[in-house]
């Protein structure tokens, strides 16, 4: 069974702060997926537990608070408003759009 865990969260140019922080060096010019790839399950890995450095991380609460701010600040909005259409344009106004460009397409090959 395959188990998820996160061994970093944010943005990628602070990736190679968070490796170095730790004892890997983000060597220059790499490219930082392979070089995360490399580091949590290839041979720069050293015996670590990357999900359990994470999760005792400066940088994970200081994500987890900006998580909780945003979620602090976001105003309330009615799911229910926001979901009254299952598509973004009611059902009229699909049919005229999709209508308009079967005439256009239609013109197009009479000439």
């Amino acid at each position: 069974m395959l188990i998820e865990q996160t061994v970093y969260f944010g943005a990628v140019s602070d990736m190679g702060t968070y490796f170095t922080d730790n004892g890997v060096p983000v060597p220059q010019d790499t490219n930082p997926a392979e070089f995360m790839i490399d580091v949590v399950s290839g041979d720069k890995s050293r015996g670590r537990d990357w999900a359990r450095i994470w999760l005792e991380s400066a940088q994970r609460q200081d994500r987890m608070a900006e998580l909780d701010a945003l979620s602090k600040s976001e105003p309330e909005t009615s799911a229910k408003q926001d979901d009254e259409y299952e598509f973004a344009s009611p059902f009229s106004i699909q049919v005229k759009i999709v209508c308009e460009r079967a005439f256009v397409q239609v013109s197009l090959y009479r000439v």
